[in-house]
């Protein structure tokens, strides 16, 4: 049994990265015994790569408008 996760948000330019931990609840048999056992997963979601451009473009007009 696979089970999918999809994350989005629409926040795309002003998204802050996230550090997430998942709690992965992983259930076998062994020996006619059922076990239970919890394996963290952490996830490192970054900004995506568009909004650190645009992010540069704008910071450097604006850092030009105000220095000069």
């Amino acid at each position: 049994l696979v089970k999918h996760f999809v994350l989005k948000t629409t926040k795309w330019l002003f998204f802050p990265p996230v550090n997430h931990t998942f709690q992965i609840q992983v259930r076998y048999e062994f020996d006619d015994k059922l076990h239970i056992d919890t394996l963290p997963f952490t996830i490192n979601i970054k900004a995506p790569m568009r909004s650190s451009i645009i992010g540069a473009i704008i910071g450097s007009f604006f850092g030009y408008m105000f220095n000069n």
